[in-house]
Parts: C-alpha cells; structure tokens; sequence
C-alpha cells in the first residue's frame, strides 16, 4: 500500500520532453500579500497590472512556507521548506540543499535557460545562495556581490540590504544584457524595501510616499519601482520587436506579524500575490480557484505550454483544483504524516556506517560524514540502524545544547560540553554517544589545522573505555549545566 507522502508527492523528473520557451523574469515581493493590493490607494499600478494579466487571487500559505527560503522554495519546487531539524532560517550550513528534489530551476537549467539571481541581502542567510546554487542557477549575486561590482561606492542604504530603487536598476540592466545573447533565461529578484517602512530615497524624491513610516508607505514605493520596472522591460521588448518574456509577480510570504495586519485581516481572508505578464496575446484571466505557494511551479509550467502537470505537491492551477481545494486536511497532513518521510527524501539523509570514518576539518568548519560534507558547528542524530533522522546547524543558541537522541555526532565550541577535565573554550570538540548510552566521548581538536582529524566510528562508537585522544562527557542541556 503506497503511503500518502507517495500518493501526493509528484517527482517532476517525470516530466519529459520540457524544452525551452519563453524568458522569464521572476519578482519577489517582499511580504507584499494581495491584501495590501486590495487596499485603497496603496498599489494602484500593481492592481492595475494584475488585472491586465493572468493572476491567482485565492493562494493562501501552507505549513513551512511563510518565511523568505520557504516561500521561494515552494514556488520552485513545489514542497514546504522541511528543514533537516532546526529552525527555519537555519539552513546555511548546508552545503547541498534539497539534494533529493527536483525543482522548476532545475528544469530550467536542463531545458538550456541561463539562471541569475540578483537580491539586495546577503545571500548566505538562511541558506538562499547554497539553494539556489544547488538548484540550476548559474550566477547568484546578492548584496556583498553587487557593492562590489555593479554598485561600487554608490550609498546603498538600509539594514536589511540595498534599497529596491537600486536593484531594481541593476535587474533591469542584466535584463538588456541577457536579452541581447541568443539564449533562453531566467532572471529573478526579490525586493526588500517593505522588510521595514523606510521606503527607497527615490520615491521620497518624486514624493510617491507620504513618510509616514508604515509599511503602507513602502508598499507604495513598491508599487512605484515595480511599475516603473515593468515598463521598461515591455519598452525593451517593443524595441527589439519581440513578445519573448515571461514575468512572474509573486509575494514571497504573507505579511509577517510584525506589519500587524489588522487592517489587511479586514479586507477578508489573507493571500499572497500571484500574477503573469506577457504569457500570451489573448485577454487577462483571473482564476479565483484555492491554491498555496506549492501551486505555483506547475502552473508556470503550463504558462509555458506544459499544462496539467503535476509538481511536487503543487497542481496546475489553470486545470486543476490543488491538493488544499482537494483534501481539506491535506495540509495538515503534511505536518503530521508526511514530515519523516519528506526530510528523508528531500535532503538525502545518509547513513552514518555508510563510510568507516568521520573527518572533520576546523580550518574549513566542515564535517563529512555518510559520504557528505556539512559545515560546523553541527548535531547529528541517528537510528538504531544509523540513519540519519536529524542534523542541527548553529542557530541562536549552541547546537549542543540541543535535544537529541539515538547515535550522536556534534562538533560545536568545547565549553558547551559537560566533562571533569576543563575543556579549552577556544577550540572545537567532537563529541560522538552510541545509541544506547547516556554519555559519550569527546575530543578536543586543532583550531584551523591544516590536516582533518579522522575518526573510526565503527569502533569509537562502542568503546568501553576512553580511546587515545578521547575523555568521557555528555552535552549540557543549558549554559547553567556546563558551568563546572
């Protein structure tokens, strides 16, 4: 009997025979939900655009999606953002992300499209740039890139980033350059401006914002630049003589509580923003069917001329109703019965014993093990039978004081380990427990050597007495318990 994960998860390798089409370019709104549309004299021009092209007006947000990487990732891959174990934004240290999914970008890059990604953050966090180069794209700029390069001693702004009216500048610059090579690509881009509500110093300068610091203001700017931005790439295309780009316009997320929405509440249930420019010649569409972010890949696939595809757990919404519309307690059975089975295919989880040893290496903070290489520091949990269930990357708080079972492997600072010798707090420790035992061993290891320490787990994993190099200990559940 196949399981409901089997039963709902579409591979989209099964898609054959996928060739290029048109360009594409894909917006990211920052928390620009359709609600803020809807009000009043916020985003005019966004309206009006909307209704000018092939909008999705009833995408609500499914479970691990309603952040900045879940967003991106369900509209790409058709999946909630399962993270190996920690908290949502915690995927940086991982060195390959989603190794066991197929997303549309993947597609993409096979079908011939070159793939840039061009955002006013840094894109270490979260782990945005390790997806997206894991996952088919070919350049991956982010804030550190473009002060660099493109915007070198120009003044870029506020805290989260480079303002919008800037990216925005450079987007639509790549777009000239991209155009111009006889190559089918994907572009895209995430604003950030309505992250805060201090809006872009060029809409002050033409006074399309009212300065009152909201985040209302900085849908304003938004919906200013964004048009502006639209404009000239339908301009561009005019001159050219084309009708060759695809645009994508899609809130990455619902307003985050920190907007506190109420305002957005009223004006009925809350969606996120899904909208197409220039996917054909015929008159707008407006398709009001119940859709999450998870939708999204396979409906731009049938706006390329693959219709009626299943993506992942995401259904063409131009044909079909989603898995939300069709099983209402589909999402909620993503979360209490698809979540093993979804970290386990989605990040490749391997075996401990698949390889004799464990390395680490602290002068390139990584640890490989199983066959693959992850970043310190790091907790690992493993079943009886050594498959990994659990990898904690360094968040807000040490991964050593993290809760945790079966077989573990963690290499974290060494005063976050509870021994009776003094551990020197400058150094890493390994720190590796058998399933059965409540303590374990640990081992202090050489700050930025230039050779790895290797480590025979098959045997240091059963030792009954301390091996060379190795003394007892255990992980501390809190800084109170490490104090000695």
């Amino acid at each position: 009997v196949r399981s409901l994960f089997q039963q709902t998860y579409k591979d989209p390798r099964e898609i054959s025979n996928f060739e290029a089409g048109k360009n594409i370019v894909y917006i990211y709104m920052e928390s620009l939900e359709r609600n803020y549309i809807k009000l009043p004299g916020v985003a005019p021009n966004l309206e009006r655009w909307e209704k000018e092209g092939v909008s999705f007006t009833n995408i609500t947000q499914g479970p691990a999606t309603g952040w900045t990487i879940a967003g991106i990732v369900a509209s790409l891959c058709g999946i909630p953002l399962v993270t190996t174990g920690g908290k949502g934004n915690s995927m940086h240290g991982a060195k390959d992300f989603l190794p066991g999914v197929t997303c549309l970008s993947d597609m993409l890059q096979k079908a011939g499209y070159h793939q840039t990604y061009m955002g006013g953050a840094d894109i270490n966090f979260a782990g945005k740039g390790s997806f997206l180069k894991s996952h088919g794209f070919d350049d991956v700029i982010g804030k550190n890139e473009l002060m660099t390069n493109e915007l070198k001693g120009k003044s870029t702004g506020q805290g989260w980033g480079i303002t919008d009216d800037l990216l925005l500048d450079v987007v639509f610059d790549k777009y000239k350059e991209l155009s111009a090579a006889d190559k089918p690509f994907a572009l895209y881009t995430l604003t950030l401006d309505t992250h805060g509500t201090s809006p872009s110093p060029r809409c002050r300068e033409k006074k399309v914002v009212r300065g009152d610091r909201s985040y209302k203001d900085s849908v304003r700017c938004s919906d200013y630049l964004l048009n502006n931005f639209f404009n000239q790439v339908f301009d561009e295309q005019r001159k050219r003589g084309k009708n060759d780009t695809l645009i994508i316009v899609n809130s990455d997320h619902l307003a985050m509580p920190y907007h506190k929405p109420t305002e957005l509440e009223r004006l009925g249930p809350r969606r996120n923003t899904f909208f197409v420019l220039g996917s054909s010649n015929t008159s707008s569409e407006s398709h009001s069917m119940l859709g999450t972010t998870m939708d999204v890949p396979a409906t731009i696939l049938s706006l390329l001329g693959y219709p009626g595809k299943a993506f992942g757990f995401g259904r063409d919404l131009t044909i079909h109703e989603s898995l939300a519309k069709q099983d209402p307690n589909f999402l909620e059975d993503l979360k209490t019965k698809m979540w093993n089975a979804m970290r386990k295919q989605f990040w490749a989880m391997p075996n401990i014993m698949d390889s004799p040893s464990i390395e680490v290496d602290t002068n390139a903070k990584n640890l490989q093990v199983g066959g693959k290489v992850y970043s310190i520091p790091i907790l690992i949990s493993a079943d009886l039978h050594g498959l990994i269930d659990e990898i904690i990357f360094f968040e807000d708080t040490p991964v050593a004081y993290s809760k945790h079972s079966g077989t573990t492997i963690a290499v974290d600072n060494c005063k976050y380990f509870k021994s009776q010798l003094g551990l020197n707090d400058k150094k890493f420790c390994l720190f590796i427990k058998h399933q059965s035992s409540p303590k374990g061993w640990i081992r202090m290891l050489p700050l930025n050597s230039i050779e790895s320490v290797s480590v025979d787990l098959n045997a240091d994993l059963n030792m009954t007495a301390p091996a060379a190099d190795f003394i007892t200990a255990s992980l501390c559940e809190s800084a109170n318990q490490c104090k000695m």
